[in-house]
Order: C-alpha cells, then sequence, then structure tokens
C-alpha cells in the first residue's frame, strides 16, 4: 500500500514538473533568453578554445584598433584583443554572479526558514538585522563590505552574496509562516521530528519555487553589482579581465574610441537581460494561478 503511494506522489511530481517544463517552452521570451545564455556560458567557458589572443598580451603598436576581421572588437590603449578579453572576463563575471547568487541563497534560506519557523524574540532579533541591512541600498552594502574586506575577486563574491542575502530571507519567511501550522507540520512534530528535519525535509521543499526564480533573477543582480564594484576599483583587479573593470580602464578613451566601451557594457546587457527574461518565463511557468 505504501509502495502504490509513492508511485502515485512520484507520477504527480513528475507531471508538475513537466507542467512547468512544457508552459516554459512554450514561452518565447525566456526560450530566447536561455538561448542566448548557454551562448555566452559556452562560449566564456572555452574562451581558451575560441580566443584568438591571449586575454593579457601586450602590443602598443597595435593599439587602439577599431573593430576588424583581425580583431573583433578591436584593441585597448595597451593592445590588448578586447574580444578575447570580453571571453576571459566573462568567466569572472559569470562566475561572481553564480557563486554570489548561491551564497546569498544559503543564507538567506537559512535566515528566513529559521526566523519564520521558530517566531518569536528568533524572528525579531533576525528580522530587524535584516531591516537594518535592507534600509540601506544593496550596491551602498556591497562598497561598504568590499571596502573593509579588500578588493579583489573572493572580496566581491562575498560583498555581492552578503548584501543580496536579505531578499532571499524575506522571500522565504513569509510562506514558512504559512506553512509551520500547517497538519503535516504538526505530524512531524508529534513524532518528535528534530526541528532541523521539519525544516528542510517538510516546509523548504514546499516552497522551492519562489527561491528557484528569485535565484534566477539575481544572477543578473549580481553580475551588475560586481562589474560596478570593478567599475570603482574595488572588485577584480588588473591584469585579470572583468566586464565591470574593462568598463572602468576605458572611460578615458570613451569620446575617441567608443568601442572601447560598448562592447563591455553590451556584454553585461546582454546577459542580465538574458537572465531575467528566462527568470520572468520561469516565474511564470510556475504561478499555478496562470493553470489552465
Amino acid at each position: 500500500m505504501s509502495g502504490k503511494k509513492s508511485s502515485e506522489k512520484e507520477i504527480k511530481k513528475r507531471s508538475m514538473t513537466g507542467e512547468v517544463m512544457s508552459r516554459l517552452i512554450y514561452n518565447k521570451g525566456a526560450m530566447l533568453g536561455t538561448a542566448i545564455l548557454l551562448v555566452v556560458v559556452v562560449m566564456c567557458v572555452f574562451a581558451p578554445i575560441i580566443a584568438p589572443y591571449d586575454y593579457d598580451a601586450q602590443d602598443v603598436s597595435l593599439k587602439f584598433l577599431t573593430p576588424s576581421l583581425q580583431h573583433l572588437c578591436g584593441t585597448d590603449n595597451l593592445g590588448r584583443d578586447i574580444f578575447s578579453r570580453l571571453l576571459y572576463g566573462g568567466r569572472i563575471s559569470l562566475m561572481i554572479g553564480f557563486v554570489a547568487t548561491a551564497i546569498a541563497a544559503v543564507l538567506g534560506i537559512i535566515l528566513g526558514a529559521v526566523s519564520g519557523y521558530f517566531g518569536g524574540k528568533v524572528d525579531s532579533v533576525i528580522m530587524r538585522v535584516l531591516d537594518v541591512s535592507m534600509a540601506l541600498p544593496n550596491l551602498l552594502l556591497a562598497i561598504a563590505i568590499s571596502a573593509m574586506m579588500g578588493s579583489g575577486i573572493r572580496s566581491a563574491i562575498i560583498a555581492v552574496g552578503i548584501s543580496s542575502t536579505p531578499k532571499f530571507a524575506r522571500l522565504i519567511r513569509g510562506p514558512v509562516l504559512s506553512i509551520r501550522n500547517q497538519e503535516f507540520i504538526e505530524a512531524a512534530t508529534a513524532i518528535d521530528a528534530s526541528n532541523a528535519r521539519i525544516i528542510f525535509r517538510h516546509i523548504l521543499p514546499n516552497v522551492l519555487s519562489p527561491i528557484i526564480v528569485q535565484c534566477t533573477l539575481s544572477v543578473g543582480n549580481a553580475i551588475i553589482a560586481a562589474a560596478s564594484l570593478s567599475f570603482l576599483g574595488l572588485g577584480v583587479q588588473p591584469p585579470y579581465p572583468e566586464w565591470g573593470a574593462m568598463l572602468s580602464s576605458a572611460r578615458t578613451y570613451i569620446v575617441d574610441h567608443a568601442y572601447m566601451v560598448t562592447f563591455p557594457g553590451l556584454a553585461i546587457a546582454l546577459v542580465v537581460v538574458s537572465v531575467n527574461l528566462l527568470g520572468d518565463g520561469l516565474r511564470d511557468a510556475m504561478d499555478p494561478r496562470l493553470k489552465k
């Protein structure tokens, strides 16, 4: 009998997943965003193979060359190939975006779940701390954290991750508050299940949809925040290429050599728009109110 119930549960789970995937596939915007993101990720991952030049190879005799077949995006003030630097810089920008989002999601899920499940003084303390952090704009908080830790890739990841944590915590707390008093949670409590098991085994699986959507949308915000830190000199430092750092070093030449700013800016915009399209599509696909 229990085997029959578990099989029915698996079939139901697969049917729900298939329904979400079906709606996502028929969302043209989401599919466009997914295709663009996949192309960018593949190109960045295989940068050592695709890039025609080393990202830090300098030749001042070739500086300020406009885009051509030899240099698809031109060269910068040190004669470095901008296209090659974009590919290698994309590796860093995407890594920061995904890792920082993962850090924010893990910390936010733990804080939000603990706050919503225990309530009372625990909830008050956690929420007041989060309210203070949310009173500051994300970028300003990331700048403060990065300034305290020093510049570098690791600092940028931690700063962006911590500054994005309150959004996840707030997102999780609400559904946990509504779920914790339901019958299946009371049943788990009655059989002396541990608080950790109840939170991670019974509560969090029921709030996965908003977490997935928020993770997708947060990747774009993390990339913008990391680029902003690098632009201000608080993020990735030379000789590593990063889209924000490339914008920062090229701003001096924006009038006479606008292509140096155009291509890194387009790369950031393209990835952020594609991630947002995918996130919007996931939100629509997972929204039960849109079921026909």
